[in-house]
C-alpha cells in the first residue's frame, strides 16, 4: 500500500464502521419487513460501497466477504432466494467479520478469509457464478479465476506478507465534525485576531504618547469585555465540536437485543428515545461498554420468556426502552424494561451468603448490591450473564465519570436504571468558599442560596444538626468535617490539611455563621463554611491522579494567581 493511500486508510475505516452500523440497523428492519425493497437496495448499496472501497485499498479479504454477501442479497432482491432467517444470520455474521477485519487492519495485523463463513454463504446461494467457491480455495485462486489479478500479482503480495510488511497501528482517535461547526470556529478565530490587533494598537498609541494612560485603561477595559465574550464563544464552539449524537452509540444495541431474543426464544420490542441528544465523544465511548452490560442484563435477567409472560398476564412481547436526555448540565440515560424485576429476597440471601451485612429496610442499599462484583441472582450462569460480572463495570464507569446511578425495581413491574453523568469539563460558573484557610469551589448550578445566620438558630438532634430554611427543616453539615472524613485535601498548594489537625467539634455558639444551601434534585442541605469568597467563571480541568480517589472532588481550576482550587461535587455531601 502506498503512503498516500495509507494517509486515507483511517478515514476509510471510520466511514466503513459507520456503514456497518447502518447496515445492521437496516438488516434489523428488514427482518421485520423482508419485502421492503428500499431497505434491501440500501443494504445492497452499503455492501457494494464497502467492497469497492476495500478493493481500492487492496484489502482483498474485506472485499471478498462483502462481495459474497452482496451476491446473496442480490439473489434476494431478484426473487431468486427467500429472505430466510438463515440468510439474515449469514449477512449479520458477514458484517461482524468485516468489522473484525477492520480492527485487525488498524492494528497492523494480517487479514485472513473466514473459510467457514464463505462456505456457509455458498450453501445458501443459488448463483450460477462460473467461479464457484470450493472448500479450501485460497483468495488468490479466486481472484485469478475471476481475472481480477494476475498470478504474478498474487505471488508478489504473498512475498510482501511473508516479509512482515504491514501498516503500523493507528491509535489516533478521530471525531467527525459538521461543517457549520467548523465555520463557526473559523469566524471566531477571525474575531480573536481583531481583538489582538486592538490591544496591539492601544499599546502602540500609549507608548507613542498619543493616548493618555486613563484613556488607554478605558480602551483596554472595553476590549477586555469584547475578548471575554470571544473566549466564551470559542470555548462553546470547541465543546460543540466534541459533541456527537448518542445515536452512534445506541444504534448498535438493536443487534444485541435481537440476538439475545432469538437465542432465548423471547419477544422483545427495543425502543430508542432521545437519539439526537448530544454527548461528549469521550464520555460516549466510555459509556458504550456499561450500556452493553445493562442491555444484556435486561434481556437475560429481566425480561421473561413468552411462556412466563403469558403466565404473569403480560403481553408476549417484552419492552426495553433506552432513553437519553439532557437534565440541566447533566446527561441522563435510562434503561427501562417491563420484566420481572430484581428479586430482592434472593439478592439479600446471596449477600448474606457472601458474609455481607445489609440493612434490609434500606431499599437503596439493597438495590445497590447488584453492582457488587461476583454477586448475581441468576442461579444458572450463561454466556451472557449470571456470574456477577458486568454490573460492577457499570458502577466503576459511572464513578470514573463522577456520575451517579439509581435503580428501582418494584416486584413484577420491571426495572428502571438511571445514570446521571456530568457533561464535559469546560468553563463553569463557580462559588468560591474558604474552609480552614483553604479555598474550594462549588458548581453554581448546585448552589440554591448563600445565607448568614446566628448559630443559635441551629438545632441539634442526637448527632445531627438542622436549620429552618424558607418554611422547611433541612439538614446542616460542616464542610470542614466532611472534607476530613475521607481522603486528605490539598491546601491550595501550600500543604496538606491533616485529618488529625482538624477539630470536628461543633462551632462556637452565639456567632454568625456562613451557610451554603445546595440542592440535589428536590432535596436541600446546608453546608457551613468559614466565609464566602465570591463567584467567577473558570475552566474546570480533570482531577490529577493523586486526587482521583477523592469522593467529593469533581475537578480542579486554576486561579488568576496560579493556585489550584478543588471543585467539589455538592451532591456528594448528601450521603
Amino acid at each position: 500500500m502506498t503512503d498516500n493511500l495509507d494517509d486515507y486508510l483511517g478515514d476509510f475505516i471510520q466511514e466503513s464502521r459507520e456503514m456497518l452500523e447502518n447496515a445492521s440497523e437496516c438488516l434489523l428492519r428488514l427482518e421485520k419487513s423482508p419485502d421492503n425493497l428500499d431497505e434491501i437496495n440500501a443494504l445492497f448499496r452499503t455492501l457494494h460501497t464497502i467492497k469497492g472501497s476495500a478493493g481500492f485499498f487492496k484489502l482483498d479479504c474485506i472485499s471478498e466477504h462483502a462481495h459474497q454477501a452482496e451476491n446473496l442479497l442480490d439473489q434476494v432482491r431478484n426473487k431468486l432466494l427467500v429472505f430466510s432467517a438463515e440468510v439474515v444470520d449469514a449477512i449479520f455474521a458477514t458484517l461482524d467479520f468485516i468489522g473484525a477485519l477492520f480492527d485487525r487492519c488498524e492494528q497492523g495485523q494480517a487479514l485472513e478469509l473466514n473459510e467457514e463463513l464463505l462456505r456457509r454463504i455458498a450453501r445458501l446461494s443459488v448463483s450460477d457464478n462460473p467461479v464457484v467457491r470450493q472448500p479450501g480455495m485460497k483468495l488468490g485462486e479466486i481472484l485469478v479465476g475471476r481475472g481480477a489479478v494476475s498470478e504474478d500479482d498474487v505471488n508478489e503480495a504473498l512475498e510482501q506478507q511473508k516479509s512482515g510488511q504491514a501498516p503500523p497501528p493507528r491509535e489516533t482517535a478521530t471525531i467527525r465534525v459538521r461543517e457549520d461547526k467548523i465555520m463557526t470556529m473559523a469566524n471566531l478565530s477571525g474575531e480573536l485576531l481583531v481583538a489582538r490587533n486592538a490591544y496591539e494598537y492601544i499599546l502602540q498609541q500609549t507608548d507613542a504618547g498619543q493616548v493618555k494612560v486613563d484613556a488607554a485603561l478605558k480602551l483596554l477595559n472595553d476590549n477586555l469585555h469584547f475578548l471575554t465574550r470571544l473566549v466564551n464563544d470559542v470555548h462553546n464552539s470547541v465543546m460543540a465540536m466534541s459533541m456527537v449524537p448518542v445515536k452512534g452509540i445506541f444504534q448498535k444495541f438493536g443487534r444485541i437485543v435481537r440476538d439475545i431474543a432469538k437465542k432465548q426464544g423471547k419477544k422483545i420490542a427495543f425502543v430508542l428515545e432521545g437519539e439526537d441528544t448530544e454527548v461528549d465523544k469521550r464520555v460516549g465511548d466510555m459509556l458504550s461498554d456499561p450500556l452493553i452490560h445493562l442491555i444484556r442484563n435486561s434481556c437475560d435477567h429481566g425480561l421473561e420468556t413468552i411462556h412466563e409472560r403469558r403466565a404473569a398476564g403480560k403481553p408476549e412481547e417484552g419492552r426495553l426502552v433506552l432513553r437519553a436526555a439532557h437534565q440541566g448540565t447533566d446527561l441522563k440515560i435510562e434503561v427501562i424494561d417491563d420484566g420481572k424485576g430484581v428479586d430482592r429476597q434472593k439478592l439479600l440471601t446471596k449477600a448474606e451468603a457472601m458474609g455481607m451485612e445489609v440493612n434490609k429496610d434500606d431499599d437503596e442499599a439493597v438495590m445497590n448490591l447488584v453492582f457488587l462484583a461476583g454477586l448475581s441472582t441468576n442461579d444458572k450462569a450463561t454466556d451472557l450473564s449470571g456470574r456477577g460480572v458486568g454490573m460492577d463495570v457499570v458502577m466503576n464507569c459511572v464513578n470514573a465519570l463522577r456520575g451517579k446511578v439509581t435503580l428501582s425495581s418494584p416486584p413484577g413491574e420491571g426495572t428502571t436504571l438511571i445514570m446521571t453523568i456530568p457533561m464535559s469539563m469546560g468553563v463553569n460558573l463557580i462559588l468560591l468558599v474558604e474552609v480552614d484557610g483553604a479555598e474550594y469551589a462549588l458548581p453554581f448550578e448546585q448552589v440554591r442560596e448563600v445565607i448568614k445566620l446566628n448559630s443559635t438558630a441551629v438545632k441539634k438532634v442526637k448527632d445531627n444538626y438542622f436549620i429552618h430554611y424558607r418554611g422547611q427543616v433541612i439538614g446542616l453539615k460542616f464542610m470542614k468535617a466532611l472534607l476530613t472524613s475521607g481522603a486528605e485535601m490539598p491546601k491550595n498548594g501550600n500543604g496538606i490539611t491533616k485529618k488529625s489537625a482538624v477539630r470536628l467539634s461543633p462551632f462556637e455558639f452565639n456567632r454568625e455563621i456562613s451557610v451554603v444551601i445546595i440542592s440535589c434534585g428536590q432535596s436541600l442541605l446546608g453546608i457551613v463554611v468559614d466565609r464566602f469568597v465570591g463567584n467567577m467563571e473558570t475552566a474546570v480541568k480533570p482531577l490529577p491522579a493523586a486526587l482521583a480517589d477523592n469522593k467529593f472532588a469533581n475537578g480542579v481550576c486554576v486561579m488568576g494567581n496560579g493556585k489550584l482550587v478543588l471543585v467539589l461535587n455538592g451532591e456528594k455531601f448528601f450521603y
